[in-house]
């Protein structure tokens, strides 16, 4: 094994370890400065019970519109699908931490939860890097001068300008990532970029499907996922310098199933107006 992938395979792995652990360092770092009363991990344990009661109880799951809130706020009503999704990991989370016996229970849900974000980190972390090697694949339309990024330089990059974003969103910031929409909403953002470039450089479908499915799905979690659907829109347009027309019905597609789960919201709106 030569030595840059020696150094590759040991940014990765020291990127998994910092994902991994991000989230328990945030409990640590900000939650841990009043001795003699609950440490961190007890804290977390509270909150993340405080954050299942709160969804499961959720306004947000009432599909009854009340006119005497503010419209736009209650434009969260149309995320129920997400967060009935979500709940359900925190939920078997706490379930396992206190049915087990070994360890304390509040220790073992903050390192689970931890870990169970990292993932997503993670992933984020890969994917990103496997778009900067997408786009050294193709320098010739991307790159006007000759320096290119090599492979064992790319993951060098990646990791340092990653590990400084997460560091300032986790460590720097008081309400650190807001992990119930941003984080499930940038994995579907980047990993529905890296099939698009994908299938633009390689002509496989299942790529183009896989964007599409994505861009369905990312509009559940948080509104503005709808951007995901534009992306190829504009990608084509500025690779090309041509706007491809047929990829106008690419949104129109991805807000089908946005617009049937909340389908009782919008009546609303459609019978008595804003």
């Amino acid at each position: 094994m030569t030595y840059p992938k020696i150094l590759n395979f040991f940014l990765i792995l020291m990127m998994l370890f910092i994902c991994l652990n991000l989230t328990r360092e945030h409990w640590q770092n900000f939650f841990n400065y009043e001795l003699g009363k609950e440490n961190f991990y007890t804290k977390f344990s509270k909150n993340l019970d405080r954050e299942i009661l709160r969804i499961n109880e959720s306004e947000l799951l009432n599909r009854d519109f009340k006119k005497q809130e503010i419209p736009l706020e209650q434009r969260e009503k149309s995320r129920w699908v997400f967060l009935k999704l979500l709940v359900k990991p925190m939920e078997l989370i706490q379930n396992f931490s206190k049915n087990q016996n070994k360890l304390p229970a509040e220790k073992i849900s903050l390192y689970l939860y931890s870990f169970y974000i990292g993932i997503f980190f993670f992933i984020n972390f890969i994917i990103i890097h496997r778009i900067l090697l997408l786009f050294d694949n193709d320098t010739k339309k991307f790159q006007s001068t000759d320096i290119t990024f090599q492979k064992q330089k790319s993951i060098i990059f990646v990791f340092f300008a990653y590990l400084l974003l997460i560091m300032y969103i986790n460590l720097g910031h008081f309400r650190g990532g807001e992990d119930n929409y941003s984080v499930a909403e940038s994995l579907l953002l980047t990993a529905g970029i890296f099939f698009i470039i994908q299938f633009d450089l390689y002509k496989n479908r299942a790529y183009f499907f896989l964007y599409i499915i994505l861009s369905m799905l990312a509009p559940l979690v948080r509104e503005s996922g709808i951007f995901l659907s534009g992306f190829y829109l504009v990608y084509y347009y500025f690779k090309y310098n041509k706007i491809n027309f047929k990829l106008i019905a690419i949104p129109f597609i991805a807000i089908i199933p946005y617009v049937i789960a909340n389908y009782d919201i919008f009546k609303f709106f459609l019978e008595d107006g804003f």
